[in-house]
């Protein structure tokens, strides 16, 4: 059977998917004394340029499956946290939830890579939003 490589990427922007785990107000962002908000907790979140079909479009050009992760057959969902700054740059990308050192940091590269969003609105002022994405790596046989 020939192994098909399928790195399938699910952005779901429901609330509860899109708010860091255990997080329920603005939090302080460690690295400066300027509140982080979070999804419960702002007016108007933040866009990605074009919205959700342009963000799993960009995601899914972008995305390589690891070579290491496919030798080894690993698949999995990698949550990655960011935050949306005032300016819709990204910063503190972190992995929320690991599925194996290869595709956390595939995961992280890309979202890296993304193109300022709309910035997040609270109080009609852009405020630095926390944001999480779950990546979706599969591996399909045939």
């Amino acid at each position: 059977m020939k192994k098909i490589i399928c790195a399938l990427v699910f952005v779901f922007m429901s609330l509860s998917s899109i708010q860091c785990y255990g997080y329920e107000k603005e939090i302080k962002d460690e690295k400066s004394s300027e509140e982080v908000f979070v999804a419960n907790k702002i007016d108007k979140m933040p866009e990605y340029p074009g919205g959700i079909p342009a963000l799993s479009a960009f995601l899914s050009e972008n995305i390589k499956y690891p070579k290491s992760a496919l030798e080894d057959s690993i698949s999995g969902r990698v949550i990655i946290s960011f935050i949306v700054e005032k300016n819709g740059k990204i910063s503190d990308v972190q992995v929320a939830r690991s599925v194996h050192p290869s595709l956390d940091e595939e995961a992280a590269r890309v979202v890296k890579m993304m193109p300022k969003w709309t910035p997040g609105i609270q109080n009609g002022k852009p405020v630095r939003v926390r944001f999480t994405l779950p990546v979706n790596f599969k591996l399909n046989n045939r």
